[in-house]
């Protein structure tokens, strides 16, 4: 997937209206939204980290793989830490002459979940994500951009167990230098 990612990162670079390659990287405060069925978190909000490499396709399409540390998350019994790595499709309205963005994401990821109790636990499991979000372009090659992202992943502990559906919420701000 990654391989397949960097080509089409690349071939899209060569014809992309904008500056075309971009890296980005910021901090973000994530929510965990809780599934009545699932146990009772203590500590529902984490601050994390966000990377991200893409290109723009043109003005209105991007794509990008994105890394997020989501945090750390208490129960009552347990900490919990949360990664995800994901790829994503960004839709741009270019406003007041290409100064301002206005972004809707859409994409799909892999969640890292690690328990730490009395014992260990680690999983992975797909991730359905959707955002919206604005940037500002500060000068051609410099963005500030802010949103919101939603993580929508199945949680289930042993394969016998029933599947959770359960959400975080990602609020961010980070800086953008296009190539």
């Amino acid at each position: 997937m990654f391989k397949l990612f960097l080509l089409l990162l690349l071939s899209v670079s060569l014809y992309a209206d904008r500056a075309g390659p971009y890296i980005s990287a910021g901090v973000l405060r994530a929510q965990f939204i809780n599934n009545e069925n699932f146990v009772t978190i203590e500590k529902e909000y984490a601050n994390g980290l966000e990377v991200s490499a893409g290109a723009y396709i043109n003005e209105n399409l991007s794509v990008a793989l994105e890394f997020n540390y989501l945090g750390e998350y208490e129960t009552s019994y347990s900490t919990n830490t949360l990664s995800v790595i994901d790829v994503a499709v960004l839709a741009h309205l270019p406003l007041f002459n290409d100064t301002l963005d206005l972004t809707f994401k859409f994409g799909a990821g892999n969640l890292w979940w690690q328990e730490r109790a009395t014992f260990e636990y680690s999983d992975t499991t797909s991730a359905l994500i959707t955002g919206v979000g604005s940037a500002y372009r500060i000068t051609d090659k410099w963005s500030v951009k802010m949103g919101v992202d939603v993580y929508y992943f199945a949680y289930r502990k042993t394969k016998e167990d029933p599947s959770i559906d359960l959400q975080f919420i990602k609020y961010f701000s980070h800086v953008e230098y296009q190539f």
